[in-house]
């Protein structure tokens, strides 16, 4: 069963959109067959489309871990701008 997942991120700040874009990347590439992830900065919104042809929890499982990566990303530059 293909399942698909899209996400909306918007801020007025489009640097932390293009941040956010930059630490996402690297883990969405190389990505086990079956399994598909599209990223696109638009204005100052990152659109994430997670799409998988395996088992609905994998989906889950995937955008959960993405989830999280945002988080760790949002407090990275928080600490970051507190420090500047």
């Amino acid at each position: 069963m293909r399942s698909k997942i899209t996400l909306e991120l918007t801020s007025s700040d489009q640097k932390l959109i293009k941040a956010l874009y930059d630490a996402l990347y690297p883990d969405n590439i190389n990505l086990p067959e079956g399994l598909h992830i599209r990223m696109e900065c638009v204005g100052g919104s990152l659109l994430l489309e997670v799409e998988s042809e395996f088992r609905f929890e994998t989906l889950i499982s995937t955008v959960e871990e993405m989830l999280e990566d945002i988080h760790s990303a949002l407090a990275s530059l928080n600490v970051v701008k507190a420090n500047a």
